[in-house]
C-alpha cells in the first residue's frame, strides 16, 4: 500500500491534473463551483444560484448539462422538499474536487461565501433551521460571524439530545463554549454561555452522573453567570443545579436549605412552574433526610400544577420531566409511611408517565427509581427482576452509566435471591464499585445494607456487619436518614446470627438494635420500617417466652394499616400474629 493522502494537501501531480480539468471550465461555470465548494461536498443548486446571483433553473441547467454531463465533474444526487421550497442536491464527483476549489479561495472571499452560503440555507429552510444547525454553525464560524455560529451550535446539541446523543451534544455545546471565548464580555455573551452550560450540565449527568467533578464545574460557572446576570429566573436554575449537586454528593443538609431557598425565590415571583420545580428539589431532600411525612406534602404539590403537555419540555431544560421523577419519589414516601396499594398506583403512573414522553434520562429515573423501591420496599423479588432487566438494557442502549449501577446492584440481589448467592455478590460488588465511580455518594447507605442483607442470608455475619458499620458513618456524615431504621433492624438480626454461631459479641444487643430502630421509625413515621424493625423485635420476645407481650406490640402496628395486606411486609404480620395467638 502506498502512502496516505493528506486531504488538505494535495500531492503536486494530483493537484496539477485537477488544476488542468477546472482550468478547462468558463469563468461562470467556475465561479459556480467555487460557490459550491464552499457549501461542502454535496451542495444544493438553489443555494449555489443564491449566492452566485443566478436563477434557479439555469443553475440547475448549468449543473446537470455542462458540470454533470460535459465535463463529469458533479452528480445529481435528487430533490428534498423543506416546507413546499424544492432543494436540488448534487455532489462532486470527487471529494478532491471541492477540496481543490475551496483551498483556491482566499480567506477574505471564502469568509464571504460562507455567510452568504449560511444565509442562503437559512431562507430555504425557515423555522426548520435546527435539522442543519451544526451546517450552519461551520458557515457562519467560517464567515467570523461568532454569535451566530455559537448559537446555532446551542441548536445543534438542543437537537442531539432530544435524539439522547449525548456524547454529540457535549461536542457541540464544548465547541460553542470555545467559540464564545473570541467575543468581548458582556451581557448577551453570558447569556449565551449560560444557555451553552446548562444544556452541557444535563448532557454531562446523563454520561457521567450527577456527582461527577466535571458536572460540578460546570454548575459553578452557572451559579456565577446567573449571579453575574442578576434575573431571578436565572438564579433559580443556579439553584436547581447546585440543590442537584450537592445532593448527589451526600451533603444533603446544604441541599435541603438549597431547596427552602428556592422555594422561597420562587414563591416570591410567584411563577407556577418554578413552584412545582421547587416542591420537588424540597421533597426529594426531605426524603433521604427520614422526613418521608413531610416530603410526600411536597411532591403531591407537584402534581397539583404538573401538565405533561404543557410541561414537556421541562425534561430538556431540566434534565428529567419532573412530573414522571415527582412520581418516582411519590410512591417511596407513601409507602414509607405506610400506604402500600397508593404508592404502587403511583409507581404505575410513573413509569406509564414516563415512557410516553420518549425521553430516555427520564424513563432511566423511573425504572431505577422502581427497581429501588420495589426491593426495599415491597421485597417483590420477581418484580425487582423484571424492573432490574427492564433499566439495564434501557440505560445499556443509552449509556447512562449510573443507572446502569444501580440497576446491576439490584439484579445481583435478585441472583442471590434466586439461589446464585456467589454470582449475586460479584454483580452487586460490581455495581456498587460503578455507582461509586461516578463520583455519586447519595444512596450508598441503602446499597450498602442491600448487600449486607444478602451477607447475612449467605451466613458471611461479620462482613455484613461491617458494611453496616460503614453504612451509619456515611449516614452520619451526609444525613442521609431514610433507611436508617432498617440499618439497625438489619444489624440486630446480624447480632444474632453471631450469637447463635458463637461468634465475638456485641456490646449492643440485637433487642437493643430492633428497639432503636422502632424509635427511628417512629420518629420518622416510617410505618413500614416500624412495622419490620417491631416483627423482628416480637420474634425474639417470642423465643424468649414473652409470646403474649410480642402479640399485643405486634397486633398494635398491625392494625394502623388500612391497606397494602396482599404485599410481602403485611402478610408476613399477620402470619406471625397468627403464631404468637
Amino acid at each position: 500500500m502506498g502512502p496516505m493522502l493528506d486531504w488538505e494537501i494535495l500531492p503536486p501531480r494530483v493537484e496539477a491534473v485537477i488544476a488542468q480539468r477546472i482550468d478547462r471550465l468558463a469563468e461562470p461555470l467556475k465561479n459556480v463551483l467555487s460557490a459550491a465548494s464552499v457549501e461542502g461536498e454535496i451542495f444544493t443548486a438553489e443555494v449555489v444560484a443564491q449566492v452566485h446571483g443566478a436563477g434557479e433553473r439555469e443553475t440547475v441547467r448549468w449543473l446537470s448539462h455542462k458540470l454533470e454531463r460535459g465535463h463529469r465533474l458533479v452528480n445529481a444526487q435528487g430533490i428534498r422538499h423543506v416546507d413546499g421550497k424544492r432543494l436540488s442536491r448534487y455532489q462532486f464527483r470527487h471529494i478532491l474536487f471541492q477540496r481543490y476549489l475551496y483551498h483556491n479561495l482566499n480567506p477574505a472571499e471564502r469568509a464571504y461565501l460562507h455567510e452568504a452560503v449560511g444565509t442562503a440555507l437559512e431562507e430555504l429552510y425557515g423555522e426548520r433551521t435546527g435539522d442543519i444547525a451544526v451546517h450552519l454553525a461551520r458557515h457562519f464560524q467560517e464567515a467570523g460571524i461568532t454569535d451566530k455560529a455559537v448559537d446555532y451550535l446551542r441548536q445543534a446539541g438542543e437537537r442531539a439530545v432530544r435524539l439522547s446523543a449525548h456524547q454529540e451534544a457535549i461536542a457541540h455545546f464544548t465547541r460553542g463554549l470555545a467559540l464564545l471565548e473570541i467575543l468581548p464580555e458582556s451581557p448577551e455573551r453570558a447569556r449565551q454561555e449560560l444557555a451553552l452550560q446548562i444544556a452541557l450540565s444535563i448532557s454531562l449527568i446523563a454520561t457521567k452522573g450527577y456527582g461527577a467533578p466535571e458536572v460540578g464545574h460546570v454548575y459553578s460557572r452557572i451559579e456565577e453567570l446567573s449571579r453575574q446576570l442578576g434575573e431571578v429566573t436565572l438564579q433559580f436554575r443556579a439553584l436547581f443545579s447546585k440543590h442537584n449537586f450537592y445532593g448527589q454528593r451526600g451533603e444533603l443538609y446544604e441541599a435541603y436549605q438549597i431547596a427552602r431557598q428556592a422555594l422561597n425565590l420562587a414563591k416570591q415571583i410567584d411563577d407556577p412552574v418554578l413552584v412545582m420545580l421547587a416542591h420537588f428539589m424540597e421533597g426529594v431532600s426531605l426524603l433521604y433526610l427520614g422526613k418521608a411525612a413531610l416530603a410526600r406534602t411536597h411532591l403531591e404539590q407537584i402534581m397539583v400544577v404538573y401538565d405533561p403537555q404543557q410541561h414537556r419540555d421541562l425534561a430538556f431544560n431540566y434534565g428529567q420531566d419532573i412530573g414522571a421523577s415527582g412520581l418516582s419519589w411519590l410512591c417511596w414516601a407513601l409507602w414509607t409511611v405506610g400506604y402500600p396499594d397508593q404508592a404502587l398506583q403511583c409507581n404505575q403512573k410513573a413509569l406509564t408517565l414516563a415512557q410516553e414522553l420518549d425521553h430516555p434520562l427520564t424513563l432511566a429515573h423511573a425504572l431505577g427509581v422502581a427497581t429501588m423501591t420495589l426491593h426495599h420496599l415491597g421485597q417483590d423479588v420477581e418484580m425487582t427482576r423484571t424492573l432490574a432487566e427492564a433499566c439495564i438494557h434501557h440505560t445499556t442502549e443509552h449509556r447512562f452509566p449510573l443507572w446502569l449501577a444501580i440497576a446491576t446492584i439490584y439484579g445481583g440481589w435478585v441472583l442471590a435471591e434466586q439461589g446464585q448467592a456467589e454470582a449475586g455478590l460479584a454483580r452487586m460488588r460490581q455495581g456498587l464499585s460503578d455507582y461509586r465511580a461516578t463520583g455519586e455518594k447519595l444512596g450508598q447507605s441503602l446499597f450498602l445494607t442491600v448487600l449486607a442483607e444478602v451477607y447475612r442470608k449467605t451466613g458471611q455475619v461479620e462482613a455484613g456487619l461491617s458494611l453496616l458499620t460503614e453504612a451509619l458513618v456515611i449516614a452520619n456524615q451526609s444525613g442521609e436518614r431514610l433507611y436508617e431504621a432498617e440499618i439497625y433492624r438489619l444489624k440486630g438480626e446480624l447480632l444474632l446470627k453471631a450469637k447463635a454461631k458463637r461468634r465475638k459479641a456485641s456490646y449492643e444487643s440485637p433487642e437493643d438494635c430492633f428497639l432503636k430502630a422502632i424509635r427511628l421509625a417512629r420518629l420518622q413515621q416510617a410505618k413500614i420500617f416500624e412495622l419490620r424493625a417491631t416483627m423482628s423485635l416480637c420474634r425474639l420476645w417470642h423465643k424468649q417466652g414473652r409470646r403474649e407481650k410480642a402479640r399485643q406490640t405486634l397486633a398494635e402496628i398491625y392494625n394502623w394499616f388500612s391497606e397494602g395486606f396482599d404485599t410481602a411486609d403485611l402478610r408476613r404480620a399477620k402470619a406471625l400474629l397468627a403464631e404468637l395467638a
